[in-house]
């Protein structure tokens, strides 16, 4: 757990943000979420009223009433049914927590279309029943749950890099002007 004197909740602070301001904590939110799932730390409820903002726009996970370790929770995905499909699908009725990764963007209930766009160009993985599993499997063969091989893309200088085997090279920020011009660019076109 992170103590800090000061933490806006996310979703004051994307309603009164700079744009540029606001593009960088929803990088930093899909930052924040795999360090969560590297950590084992699962959050059924990925709204953003569940996560603060310090003043160096790093994104904080402080509600942990829907916590789980990301080893017990079954990824499923709806992608491979049809529109217009009624039937419910088998794993619906499964007992424990199912995630449903392509629903991360709806669940994070933010209004800004543009904010989802930044989202989903920087975090796009994050949307797929891979990227889960991987981590699960991952965890289950002893290897952690990538706790290394996520921690390279830690926005925030002064985390070291995982790839590093001196641990002396630090992460670059990822989150630079010159990256949220290019999630700008993508929010011009239609994703």
């Amino acid at each position: 757990m992170i103590a800090q004197r000061k933490l806006t909740p996310l979703n004051v602070f994307l309603e009164s943000a700079p744009a540029d301001k606001a593009e960088r904590a929803m990088i930093n939110l899909g930052f924040c979420i795999r360090n969560n799932a590297a950590a084992n730390v699962f959050n059924k409820d990925f709204d953003t009223r569940n996560y603060g903002v310090s003043r160096y726009l790093k994104i904080y996970l402080y509600d942990y009433d829907a916590v789980e370790a990301l080893t017990d929770v079954k990824v499923r995905t709806n992608r491979d049914r049809c529109d217009g499909e009624e039937d419910v699908p088998a794993w619906f009725f499964e007992p424990g927590v199912t995630f449903l990764p392509e629903e991360i963007e709806a669940g994070l209930r933010v209004r800004g279309r543009g904010l989802r766009r930044v989202f989903r160009a920087a975090h796009a993985d994050l949307m797929s029943v891979e990227y889960w599993e991987g981590l699960q499997q991952g965890a289950a063969r002893g290897e952690g749950t990538g706790h290394t091989h996520i921690s390279r893309f830690l926005p925030s200088r002064g985390f070291w890099r995982g790839d590093d085997p001196h641990g002396m090279r630090q992460a670059r920020n990822i989150a630079t002007p010159r990256f949220l011009r290019k999630a700008r660019a993508l929010n011009s076109k239609d994703i």
